[in-house]
């Protein structure tokens, strides 16, 4: 049985994904600013790059 069925299984899976963005958000700051640029990240797009990156996750994740 799929755990994301219903509500109640949507709102579990919003709550993980921002938890893992905002992890993955906290992984990307404490990367120097060449680090960054060698992945080519710039620091305001952290926030962005990094839910685009869980977004991108979970739809893979469906598709499955």
């Amino acid at each position: 049985m799929c755990m994301k069925t219903g509500l109640f299984g949507r709102l579990i899976g919003k709550i993980a994904a921002s938890l893992q963005a905002r992890a993955t958000i906290r992984e990307l700051h404490s990367l120097g600013d060449r680090e960054l640029r060698d992945i080519g990240i710039h620091r305001a797009e952290i926030p962005e790059v990094a839910r685009g990156l869980v977004a991108r996750t979970e739809e893979l994740k469906q598709a499955a």
